[in-house]
């Protein structure tokens, strides 16, 4: 087969695409209530194809039944959840619109709100998951909100309704600093919240450290200058952090300051070999 030829998941999405123009902008108005019922049916089947398949298939499968339907609460809530893995949570908040107040849409509702910075979403996304018939996930997803939006009262209600230990330490970073926290919305996959918790926090050595590995994860040249000045405070409040030192190498080298990273290294080989 050429490697031109579109893949089969891809030939479905162009076939079904055409499909829908065909029937949206050929037909009489008079036939659109007949078009809707059938765009809500075809969704609903993509959707039970989407849960059955994984991969792409089913991403594809979904991206297709909300095309159909974006009032598809299956549809949307994988769309949107998709997009905010892909970083784009303006667009996912954008997408969730259509997919109400389910439990599964608002798990993937908090974590897109506090992502694109709407907190009181977020907040609002928890009240709910944190309400009758919560998960443990739940009540670590509503703890890491409360924690975002300062509101510590509430994790320590979550506390108390937390049966599982692992669960009960997630919460309890969650509560805890502002480098915990960065630390648990990190895990969960929440980068950009990760970052603004910890641009807000105060000058720390571990503060620094996780802070640096988020800015630097981008790969981005702009943002050295950022990265240097974060290693050398680190440096600073504690002069034996090798982790500290090997990061500044690292951006010094990127830097292209040779004479810089030859300084660092004489250090760094001294703390490595225990001298001072």
């Amino acid at each position: 087969m050429s490697s031109l030829q579109p893949s089969a998941p891809n030939r479905k999405f162009l076939a079904l695409a055409s499909l829908i123009i065909v029937l949206t902008a050929g037909l009489a108005a008079s036939a659109w209530p007949a078009v809707s019922a059938y765009c809500r049916e075809q969704s609903a089947s993509l959707s039970a194809a989407g849960k059955r398949a994984g991969g792409d298939e089913a991403q594809m499968d979904f991206r297709l039944a909300y095309l159909l339907d974006s009032h598809n609460q299956a549809a949307a809530t994988a769309v949107a959840d998709e997009q905010l893995t892909a970083g784009r949570p303006q667009a996912a908040l954008a997408t969730l619109i259509g997919a109400g107040e389910g439990r599964e849409a608002d798990r993937v509702r908090l974590k897109v709100a506090l992502e694109a910075g709407n907190t009181p979403l977020a907040v609002t996304a928890a009240d709910r998951l944190s309400g009758a018939g919560y998960t443990q996930t739940d009540a670590v997803l509503a703890a890491l909100a409360y924690g975002v939006a300062g509101k510590r009262e509430r994790i320590e209600d979550l506390k108390a309704s937390v049966s599982s230990p692992q669960a009960l330490q997630r919460v309890l970073r969650a509560g805890g600093s502002k480098v915990t926290l960065a630390l648990e919305l990190r895990a969960t996959g929440l980068q950009i919240s990760s970052r603004g918790v910890l641009e807000g926090a105060e000058v720390s050595v571990p503060r620094n450290l996780l802070l640096a590995s988020l800015i630097g994860a981008d790969g981005r040249t702009d943002d050295l200058p950022t990265l240097a000045k974060l290693y050398q405070e680190a440096i600073t409040l504690d002069p034996s952090s090798i982790a500290a030192r090997s990061g500044l190498i690292a951006v010094l080298r990127a830097q292209k300051d040779t004479a810089g990273v030859d300084a660092q290294q004489v250090l760094l080989g001294r703390l490595q070999n225990g001298r001072p």
